[in-house]
């Protein structure tokens, strides 16, 4: 009884999540009130999104910039969409996606840290494995939620 029940919750949270994703809607009026400066991830045709800071969105278009480093230059390069190649606008979460992307790299680096040093025949440092591997798996795990931005914020707009 107890599995049955728990289907029936998770089931209704996926239809409950779908109708909340659905009520985004198609309304480019929401768009057009995002502030300046807010990340945003803009799915364009070409099916991939695309991470900036918004500019501006009027009738037409909608422009931002993306910033990026190399050799560490700052390197501004501003995008604009036309609406009709518009897919879908969403917030994002990076910041979020980094801390707990570094959080679960912690684990695994310690999870692993451990595991070696209960094969080691003689253990000099313990625990030191396992703080190394933890600071490396957070380091990874932070680079990793900051860049795939895997807990997507809310959606703004999508095309219906």
């Amino acid at each position: 009884m107890g599995r049955l029940c728990a289907w029936v919750l998770l089931i209704a949270a996926m239809a409950w999540t779908e109708y909340a994703c659905g009520q985004a809607g198609s309304n480019w009026e929401r768009v057009k009130a995002i502030d300046p400066g807010t990340s945003i991830r803009v799915r364009a045709e070409s099916g991939r999104g695309i991470a900036c800071a918004m500019e501006q969105a009027n009738e037409t278009e909608l422009s931002c910039s993306v910033s990026r480093r190399v050799l560490f230059i700052p390197v501004t390069n501003k995008m604009v969409f036309r609406r009709d190649r518009v897919r879908e606008v969403r917030l994002t979460r990076r910041l979020l996606s980094g801390v707990v992307g570094a959080g679960i790299g912690v684990g695994a680096g310690i999870g692993a840290g451990y595991g070696l040093e209960n094969q080691a025949t003689r253990a000099e440092d313990p625990g030191l494995l396992q703080f190394v591997f933890g600071l490396l798996g957070g380091l990874v795990g932070e680079a990793v939620g900051q860049g795939t931005d895997f807990l997507g914020g809310p959606v703004i707009y999508r095309v219906p």
